[in-house]
Parts: structure tokens; sequence; C-alpha cells
């Protein structure tokens, strides 16, 4: 395992909370959601990036945080710790392990750009940045807790990684997306060890030394541009050239994409309450309308993407997972085959606003068609 220390500088955890209109697009709070630019997770990832391609440091407004950089695991290409947290590379393996265990039932093939860790705060406990491919989580120290609702819910947001991969076989503007995130992943494996290099070697900051001539022997010799545009401004032109789509488009797949999070989470778990059992150890209120074992009332309404498909929940679970007809890989592969045809016909539909329970009871349809050709 190697372990960067002390080699870059970056905002704090806190001076990102709330940080707003960094690219122009919406943000979703959530106790663990999926988010877009300008959350907390994407001002870290972005800064953090925006090192890796370039050198920087960047300073917070609070002081210098020093960071911890890992890498070295098999399906994810960082781990980037606050120096606030007090933890080491080896904290985290887990989440590695967990990620090789979901690719077991996962209907495509992906990996986790960079997982960012943060200390403890309230209200923040997990996000996906599908921009980047990373996850967010908050630590407060091993065998607590917190960090075993951490595990939990782990699996929801690589959840939102599973569905972004398989979408971005079908949709031509994710598509788009996706090359730039695989562009990001080759230049992460060959700048990571020109950046370790700097940080084994003091003498690489000056332009004459043996070190630095091999910097450049690197650079130069890359299969890949180093030099060339970093990974943000590609992304900043990306959502510019087309924003009004993907406005359009995360507006309706929003409510899809945390219903196949934690469908992702129960079926891994083989437990349909067990954002319950996450609730109970964050210590925060209970949702049962995210349970697939819990019925809502009758004429439950939610506007919360979380729960605003939670009409069919019990019908998913009971009909499709418990049965056990078709694999979990099957499964998840037929939800997310619905998902995608539900959100091409509705972004091609003139209709007028239709309710969240006719969308939940049309995409169980859907779900129901898609399954008989198994």
């Amino acid at each position: 395992m190697l372990e960067f220390v002390r080699w870059i500088e970056f905002r704090g955890w806190n001076d990102h909370v709330g940080a707003s209109q960094s690219l122009g697009f919406g943000t979703r709070h959530a106790i663990y959601h999926r988010t877009m630019f300008n959350s907390t997770l994407t001002a870290l990832i972005t800064s953090s990036m925006s090192i890796l391609f370039t050198g920087m440091t960047v300073f917070g407004s609070e002081g210098n945080t020093q960071s911890t950089i890992c890498v070295d695991f098999k399906n994810i290409q960082l781990i980037s710790i606050s120096g606030k947290v007090p933890a080491t590379c080896n904290d985290f393996r887990v989440f590695d392990e967990i990620i090789s265990s979901v690719q077991s039932i996962s209907p495509v093939d992906f990996k986790l750009g960079s997982l960012v860790v943060g200390p403890r705060m309230e209200n923040n406990f997990g996000s996906e940045n599908w921009e980047f491919s990373s996850i967010a989580i908050a630590f407060d120290g091993i065998n607590t807790d917190w960090h075993k609702a951490t595990l939990l819910i782990f699996p929801h947001e690589v959840g939102h990684l599973i569905l972004d991969k398989f979408l971005s076989s079908k949709i031509s503007v994710l598509k788009t997306l996706d090359v730039i995130k695989q562009r990001n992943a080759i230049y992460m494996k060959h700048l990571l060890p020109i950046l370790e290099l700097r940080q084994r070697d003091a003498s690489c900051t000056k332009p004459d030394s043996e070190c630095s001539q091999k910097i450049k022997k690197m650079l130069e010799t890359s299969p890949v541009d180093l030099t060339g545009p970093s990974t943000t401004e590609l992304l900043h032109e990306f959502f510019s050239k087309n924003k009004p789509e993907i406005e359009a488009l995360d507006s309706v797949l929003v409510h899809y994409h945390e219903l196949y999070g934690d469908l992702v989470q129960a079926i891994y778990f083989d437990d349909p309450a067990v954002n319950l059992r996450a609730s109970e150890l964050f210590q925060i209120k209970k949702e049962a309308c995210r349970t697939f074992n819990v019925p809502v009332a009758t004429g439950f309404v939610s506007d919360d993407p979380h729960c605003s498909l939670s009409a069919i929940r019990i019908s998913l679970w009971e009909n499709f997972v418990k049965p056990g007809r078709l694999t979990k890989k099957q499964l998840l592969g037929s939800l997310a085959e619905a998902i995608y045809l539900e959100v091409e016909a509705r972004l091609k539909s003139s209709a007028n606003e239709v309710s969240h329970n006719e969308i939940a009871n049309q995409l169980l349809k859907r779900f129901a068609e898609v399954n008989a050709g198994y």
C-alpha cells in the first residue's frame, strides 16, 4: 500500500458545505444521496483532481488542511483522507472489499474513481458524485456505530455508480461523460507515480535537479498528454455545452436513482429493512418509506426522491426478489433496463406532469415486462 502523506493541501470539508454555483448546477441534499456539481463532494473532488492534474496547492479559508492520498486498491483508484480524520489507508480497505462483493451482483463492470473521507458532521453521512464516479463518506473512527452504519449505506452509493455505468451505454450524453471519466482514470494511472516521486524526493522542486529531469522525461514519454486540459476543465466545457439536456435528464433520473440504490443495498445484505438498521446506528429518524417490507400508508405521497417511488417497494421485493427466480445480477440488470426505458419514454413524452405513484406503477409494469424475457 502506498501512502502519500502531507503532499497535498486543499480546502477542509467544512469549507465546502453548501458550496454553490461552482458549475451552475443544482444540488440534492439528503441523508445519503447522489449529487450534482456544487455539492460538498464535488468541491472536494474538483479541488483534489485539479491538484492531481496540475500539481497546484489549494488553500482553505480556515487555513491549510493536509490530506492523505491512498492508492493500490483493487476497485478504488484513490482514497483521499482529510487531515482532520485520524485514520490510515488500511482503515478503508473494507470499502474496497465491499465493492468487490457488489461487483459479483452488478450487471455492469465498474470501478470507483475516488473515495473522499471527511470528519463526522451533522446530517452528512454519505453521497455519490456521478461526474467523477466518486463517493464521499464521513468518518467517526473504527468500531463505532457511525462506522457500522457507514458500511451499511456504502452499497447504496455504489448502486448509483452501477446505474450510472449502465445508462452510459444507452444514453448518448452520458456516453460522452463516461469518456471523460475514462480519460480521467488513465491520467490518474500515469500521474500518481510522478506525484509519489515528488513526495519522496524534496529536490523535485528544483528545476535542474535529477528528480526534476526524471519527472520531465516521465511526462514526455507518457502514452497520454499529461499537460493537456484537466478533467475539471473538460467537465466545465461538457456541462456548458449540455446543460439543458443534463438538467432535464437528471430531473427525471433522480427518483429512479434513489430507488435503485436502496434495492442494491437491500439485495446485497439480503435485508429489506437494512435502511432502518442504518438509521438506528446513525441515531436519526427512521424512514419506513425506504424499506422493502413495510407498506406505506394508502395515498402516501412524497417529493423526497428517496421515498417518492415507495408505493412499489413491497411489490418489488415480494414478487421479484423474494421468490428467487432471477439471480441478483439479473434483477439489478432488468431494473436498470426498465429505468432506462422509462426515462427515454418520459423525456420524449409531451404529457402533463404525472404523479410519483403513477411513475412508480409504470416502472413496476415495465420491470415485469423486462423480467418476462428471462
